[in-house]
């Protein structure tokens, strides 16, 4: 339920601020977009310089999720079911619009999700053993190292990607690496992949590009340190917009009840309306069809047949 504002908004939020970084460097540097690119911009469709395929991509998900989950919540796997009918519908639909890099990932979303629903089994399965678990991880590398082969292929790109998320997960259940620069960058994964470009492009004509080792250095700290400074602003506006939002959705949630409590009298009160203004017409309820047509008829016969029959083109 608050996966509309948790998920979809928040990311839509954090997306948008960082669109209008973009735009203030495009604009710095003479760029200039129309009304219409940075209205597509806003929901990912168009780009500024930014990987804007990846938010539409996730928003596009996200959405998916929700509306399947909330239709077949009560179902165990109808709703994942659904979000790969989502997902397949968005590759095909994609595949004709954008290129590859839009829709060539989206099914880790899909495995990680039905990954959810069988991973007691799954853990019971590959896991229960030491042989179990290196037989599972040789698999998964062999079927990566096979689908790689056939990586032009929509379809085996997409599994080895998802080949490829399953090794990593395998590997991480007995390995554990312990680092606060990990931690870090998973804490500000979003804000670190969507502002990595800043740099670059504030950097590209400079004379840092013909040192690639310093100019790579300097983007890799510039992006850690607007990373800390994007999401701590974020941090505190967004729990102003939660205040907000809760106070709109309970003052919502109130009118609803009260409309629920007293939804007898509405009834009538309208059923009392409709009968005294229509009480002693032949026509009843049919008269506010009929008005508004009889009129535009008489209208159109004035102005057709008698002011302008002698002018040319008139309609």
């Amino acid at each position: 339920k608050s996966m509309p504002k948790r998920r979809v908004l928040k990311v839509l939020v954090q997306f948008d601020l960082a669109i209008l970084l973009f735009l203030g460097l495009d604009l710095w540097q003479g760029k200039t977009y129309s009304l219409r690119h940075i209205l597509l911009s806003l929901i990912g469709w168009q780009g500024v310089g930014n990987s804007n395929w990846y938010v539409f991509a996730i928003l596009f998900l996200y959405l998916a999720t929700y509306f399947s989950f909330s239709a077949f919540g009560d179902n165990k796997y109808a709703a994942p079911i659904s979000v790969t009918i989502w997902a397949i519908f968005f590759v095909c639909f994609m595949q004709t619009y954008r290129d590859g890099y839009w829709y060539n990932t989206v099914f880790c979303y899909v495995a990680g999700l039905w990954f959810s629903f069988i991973k007691p089994k799954f853990e019971a399965v590959c896991l229960h053993s030491q042989k179990s678990y290196l037989l599972s991880l040789l698999t998964v590398i062999v079927g990566f190292r096979f689908l790689h082969k056939y990586w032009q292929n929509i379809i085996c790109y997409e599994l080895t990607a998802v080949a490829f998320s399953l090794a990593i997960v395998l590997i991480t259940v007995k390995v554990t690496i312990r680092s606060r620069i990990l931690v870090y960058c998973g804490e500000h994964l979003f804000s670190l992949f969507i502002l990595q470009r800043l740099p670059m492009q504030a950097l590209k004509n400079s004379w840092l590009q013909d040192h690639i080792l310093l100019y790579f250095c300097t983007c890799f700290l510039i992006t850690f340190l607007l990373s800390l400074c994007f999401d701590s602003a974020f941090s505190v506006m967004w729990k102003k917009i939660e205040i907000s939002t809760d106070k709109y959705s309970e003052s919502g949630v109130h009118m609803v009840k009260k409309f629920k409590k007293y939804q007898f009298l509405f009834e009538e009160l309208v059923k009392r309306d409709f009968k005294k203004k229509y009480k002693r017409t032949v026509l009843g309820m049919m008269w506010s069809v009929l008005s508004p047509l009889l009129t535009l008829l008489i209208m159109r016969l004035v102005f057709t047949q008698f002011f302008g029959r002698n002018v040319a083109h008139y309609t």
